[in-house]
């Protein structure tokens, strides 16, 4: 069983040493053991809006449905770094992008419990010079960000976005550490909060 990293609450245990359910804040927890997770009988199904789930040794709140998948987004920032160390704000090309989907990746373990997550990489300014981007680990655009502040807490803002403010210019959409949005150059340091799309059948029995 993989080691737990960054969880501010241990999971209790059973007797039989497997990870359990608990509730916290009112939020449903569900730990995955290898590439299952491990749910109660009597309530076999996906976890909801707001929920917390354990995967690679993290925490991860629910935010929602997304692409045929479950969209989760981490419950603390994993590090402060650059979007991109050449100071470009396409994500596709960009230093932030290798270092999660290889080395942060390989850290929480790519297994069949993920999904490939389709982002727009539409600028601020409507944009569309950047295409998009498929990934196993991503940021939330500017719009999801929107679309589910009320959910994500306040100790992630101060972050990246996905979103370049211009596909001409050096900046990069941010979560001010107010919750607002604006934005800075690239090679600036932000908090950064991936997200993962989890597979709905992985909550099935």
């Amino acid at each position: 069983m993989q080691e737990y990293i960054g969880i501010k609450t241990a999971m209790p245990r059973t007797t039989d040493g497997i990870l359990c359910r608990q509730f916290e804040n009112n939020r449903k927890c569900v730990e995955f053991v290898g590439n299952q997770p491990l749910l109660p009988k009597e309530d076999d199904k996906a976890p909801k809006p707001g929920d917390v789930v354990f995967y690679g040794g993290f925490e991860w709140i629910v935010l929602g449905k997304e692409q045929y998948g479950i969209l989760v987004v981490a419950s603390e920032p994993i590090a402060r770094k650059m979007f991109d160390t050449g100071n470009l704000p396409n994500w596709k090309i960009s230093s932030l992008r290798k270092y999660l989907n290889r080395r942060f990746l390989s850290k929480i373990g790519d297994s069949d419990c993920l999904l490939s997550f389709r982002s727009n990489l539409v600028s601020y300014c409507y944009q569309t010079d950047f295409g998009v981007s498929d990934d196993k680990v991503f940021l939330l655009s500017e719009s999801l960000f929107r679309k589910y502040k009320s959910l994500v807490p306040s100790c992630l803002w101060d972050a990246w976005t996905i979103t370049p403010q211009m596909t001409s210019y050096v900046d990069v959409r941010v979560v001010l550490r107010s919750g607002a949005f604006g934005s800075t150059s690239a090679d600036s340091f932000m908090n950064i909060v991936p997200c993962l799309l989890l597979d709905p059948a992985k909550f099935e029995n």
